[in-house]
Protein backbone atom coordinates (compact mmCIF):
# COMPACT_ATOMS: atom_id res chain seq x y z
CA UNK A 1 0.00 0.00 0.00
CA UNK A 2 1.71 3.30 -0.94
CA UNK A 3 1.32 6.34 1.02
CA UNK A 4 0.32 9.88 0.01
CA UNK A 5 3.67 11.71 0.69
CA UNK A 6 5.56 8.83 -1.41
CA UNK A 7 6.02 9.76 -5.08
CA UNK A 8 5.14 6.71 -7.65
CA UNK A 9 7.78 5.68 -10.10
CA UNK A 10 4.85 4.34 -12.62
CA UNK A 11 4.29 8.04 -14.12
CA UNK A 12 0.86 7.91 -12.68
CA UNK A 13 0.25 10.93 -10.49
CA UNK A 14 -0.29 10.54 -6.21
CA UNK A 15 -3.63 11.38 -4.62
CA UNK A 16 -1.69 14.04 -3.09
CA UNK A 17 -0.15 15.47 -6.65
CA UNK A 18 -3.60 15.48 -7.81
CA UNK A 19 -5.31 17.45 -5.37
CA UNK A 20 -2.54 20.03 -5.84
CA UNK A 21 -3.09 19.96 -9.44
CA UNK A 22 -7.24 20.04 -9.07
CA UNK A 23 -6.60 22.98 -6.60
CA UNK A 24 -4.18 25.12 -8.75
CA UNK A 25 -6.70 24.30 -11.78
CA UNK A 26 -9.76 25.44 -9.55
CA UNK A 27 -7.49 28.78 -8.77
CA UNK A 28 -6.51 29.53 -12.38
CA UNK A 29 -10.03 29.43 -13.45
CA UNK A 30 -11.35 31.49 -10.80
CA UNK A 31 -9.25 34.19 -11.76
CA UNK A 32 -9.75 34.02 -15.68
CA UNK A 33 -13.78 34.25 -14.58
CA UNK A 34 -12.35 37.27 -12.51
CA UNK A 35 -10.89 39.08 -15.06
CA UNK A 36 -13.69 38.28 -17.75
CA UNK A 37 -16.28 40.25 -15.10
CA UNK A 38 -13.40 43.26 -15.49
CA UNK A 39 -14.37 46.05 -18.19
CA UNK A 40 -10.99 45.85 -19.50
CA UNK A 41 -10.27 42.12 -18.57
CA UNK A 42 -6.54 42.65 -17.41
CA UNK A 43 -6.15 43.49 -13.39
CA UNK A 44 -2.94 44.71 -11.37
CA UNK A 45 -2.57 41.43 -8.89
CA UNK A 46 -3.08 43.72 -6.15
CA UNK A 47 -6.54 44.47 -7.09
CA UNK A 48 -7.34 40.55 -7.46
CA UNK A 49 -5.40 40.15 -4.38
CA UNK A 50 -7.50 41.92 -2.41
CA UNK A 51 -10.25 39.18 -2.59
CA UNK A 52 -7.53 36.49 -2.03
CA UNK A 53 -9.59 35.14 1.18
CA UNK A 54 -13.07 34.67 -1.11
CA UNK A 55 -11.48 33.16 -4.56
CA UNK A 56 -9.37 31.16 -2.15
CA UNK A 57 -5.46 31.91 -3.58
CA UNK A 58 -2.26 31.64 -3.04
CA UNK A 59 0.64 33.21 -3.32
CA UNK A 60 2.24 31.26 -5.76
CA UNK A 61 -0.42 32.62 -8.42
CA UNK A 62 2.67 34.05 -10.44
CA UNK A 63 3.58 30.74 -10.97
CA UNK A 64 0.47 28.83 -11.61
CA UNK A 65 -0.20 31.65 -14.55
CA UNK A 66 3.05 31.86 -15.61
CA UNK A 67 1.97 28.03 -16.79
CA UNK A 68 -0.73 29.29 -18.40
CA UNK A 69 0.12 30.94 -21.84
CA UNK A 70 -2.35 30.30 -23.83
CA UNK A 71 -5.15 31.85 -21.23
CA UNK A 72 -3.15 34.78 -19.85
CA UNK A 73 -0.57 37.33 -20.39
CA UNK A 74 1.69 38.64 -17.45
CA UNK A 75 3.18 41.98 -17.44
CA UNK A 76 5.38 43.90 -15.18
CA UNK A 77 8.47 41.59 -12.49
CA UNK A 78 7.13 38.98 -9.97
CA UNK A 79 6.25 41.27 -7.46
CA UNK A 80 4.29 43.86 -9.44
CA UNK A 81 2.59 42.32 -12.83
CA UNK A 82 -0.90 42.64 -13.87
CA UNK A 83 -2.52 39.51 -15.50
CA UNK A 84 -4.28 40.51 -18.75
CA UNK A 85 -6.93 38.01 -20.18
CA UNK A 86 -4.92 36.75 -23.48
CA UNK A 87 -8.37 36.33 -25.39
CA UNK A 88 -9.62 39.53 -25.16
CA UNK A 89 -7.01 41.11 -26.99
CA UNK A 90 -6.12 41.13 -30.82
CA UNK A 91 -2.39 40.70 -31.62
CA UNK A 92 -1.78 44.39 -31.49
CA UNK A 93 -2.92 44.59 -27.69
CA UNK A 94 -6.31 46.34 -28.03
CA UNK A 95 -9.28 44.87 -26.61
CA UNK A 96 -11.57 43.58 -29.25
CA UNK A 97 -14.84 44.31 -27.49
CA UNK A 98 -14.40 47.67 -25.85
CA UNK A 99 -16.83 48.18 -22.99
CA UNK A 100 -19.45 51.66 -23.27
CA UNK A 101 -17.49 52.65 -20.12
CA UNK A 102 -14.06 52.00 -21.51
CA UNK A 103 -14.87 54.44 -24.76
CA UNK A 104 -15.66 56.79 -23.01
CA UNK A 105 -13.01 56.74 -20.36
CA UNK A 106 -10.90 56.38 -23.77
CA UNK A 107 -12.45 60.10 -24.96
CA UNK A 108 -12.04 61.90 -21.41
CA UNK A 109 -7.83 60.75 -21.62
CA UNK A 110 -8.02 62.32 -24.90
CA UNK A 111 -9.71 65.28 -24.30
CA UNK A 112 -7.36 65.55 -20.20
CA UNK A 113 -4.28 65.41 -22.79
CA UNK A 114 -5.60 68.29 -25.17
CA UNK A 115 -3.64 71.68 -24.53
CA UNK A 116 -6.36 73.97 -26.65
CA UNK A 117 -9.92 72.92 -28.04
CA UNK A 118 -9.99 72.24 -31.77
CA UNK A 119 -12.78 74.32 -33.00
CA UNK A 120 -14.05 71.75 -35.60
CA UNK A 121 -14.06 68.80 -33.05
CA UNK A 122 -17.19 68.37 -31.33
CA UNK A 123 -17.23 66.73 -27.84
CA UNK A 124 -20.49 64.76 -29.16
CA UNK A 125 -18.31 62.83 -31.28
Amino acid sequence: MRRFSESSSGGTATAEEEAVLGAEKYRVGVVHEFLSLTLEKRALIHHVFEFKEELGLTRHMYQSLRKQTRAFYLAGTEMNWAVFLRDAYDDDGVLRDKDPLVLFNEKLQGYACMTEMDPRRSIAE
